[in-house]
């Protein structure tokens, strides 16, 4: 519905009291030494400034991975901490959107951890975006242009969905590769081989482009790197800028086609999301594993009888207007 430089477009107040749900990936060094010493920072600093703030922040050796959830003081109040944490973060910049549906944040709790990396590949911070923050290592397309190279069909352009088999599922772009059975992007890297061998993905060197989305933006900028050892050139390496949270967001904006069809998975309380980056009201997901269900599709009385997720047969909980549903 609106991205952070769109809020003021809104009525102050409303703003004031609507949750703002946010997101965002900084790649640069951080040692050790520091990201101790950050994680403590931000830890005094929800609690004294901005309490009933949600979220998640990832401290990592090759930068930051956050998200928000909570009304716009308490969101833009730890986004301004974050900047002015370390000369190194000045330059993050967020992605906000106001949720016009819901008024509690969609997130459970507020979390600092400490981690290896911004997402899980196994790559070392040295070889890594955070190598060279100074510049995009491939090239990023915006929305118009991922468009424009949807509706030229060109043969020689295949779109690679480098997300999970649950999010895929749930929605993608129009002749999208995906590989079918990728559970989670650590693993992306073996899938991406396999897809190779199996010819689902162009052989290197012949002048294909490759042009990557995800939900945020922030795993292409590793599975680019990934696409580079296997010997694709930069120059045929392209990544939708800001993945599908920001083509939603441009598309609105600009007033340009939406060529994604289906639902986006995010994680969070929301499940999916539609174009208009709200909450879509038919999903529903389990709580342990967080597998979604579309709850439009598949479904049957349960009769009183325990209902089980069919990805780690745990016991569903289902929201209450979901509970006497069975997902088959």
């Amino acid at each position: 519905m609106a991205v952070a430089a769109d809020i003021a477009i809104f009525n102050s107040s409303f703003v004031s009291s609507s949750i703002i749900n946010s997101s965002s990936y900084h790649f640069c060094i951080l040692t050790s030494t520091i990201l101790l010493e950050l994680r403590q920072e931000l830890i005094a600093a929800h609690k004294s400034n901005y309490p009933n703030l949600k979220g998640t922040i990832l401290l990592t050796p090759e930068g930051v991975n956050v998200r928000l959830s909570g009304t716009s003081v308490e969101v833009h109040s730890c986004q301004k901490q974050l900047r002015e944490l370390h000369p190194n973060l000045s330059r993050i910049s967020f992605r906000d959107v106001i949720d016009i549906i819901n008024n509690s944040p969609c997130l459970p709790r507020f979390l600092v951890k400490i981690k290896t990396e911004v997402v899980s590949m196994g790559l070392d911070a040295s070889v890594g975006p955070a190598s060279h923050p100074d510049k995009d290592h491939f090239t990023h397309i915006s929305a118009k242009q991922l468009n424009d190279l949807i509706d030229g069909g060109n043969e020689d352009v295949v779109m690679l969905d480098t997300r999970n088999d649950y999010e895929f599922l749930q929605g993608t772009f129009p002749q999208s590769v995906v590989l079918p059975k990728l559970q989670s992007f650590r693993d992306f890297p073996s899938h991406l081989t396999e897809a190779m061998k199996n010819r689902t993905l162009p052989p290197p060197r012949t002048g294909c482009k490759i042009v990557q989305f995800c939900t945020g933006g922030v795993r292409c900028e590793k599975s680019s790197i990934a696409l580079e050892k296997e010997g694709y050139s930069r120059d045929d390496i392209l990544q939708l800028d800001g993945g599908v949270l920001k083509y939603f967001q441009d598309v609105e904006k600009q007033g340009l086609e939406n060529k994604f069809q289906g639902d986006l998975f995010v994680y969070d309380d929301r499940v999916c999301i539609g174009s208009d980056c709200q909450r879509s009201e038919k999903y529903t997901c389990c709580e342990k594993c967080r597998f979604p269900y579309n709850t439009a599709n598949n479904i049957v009385e349960a009769n009183g009888t325990e209902v089980l997720c069919t990805k780690c047969s745990t016991p569903l909980k289902l929201s209450s207007r979901n509970r006497n549903l069975v997902f088959t």
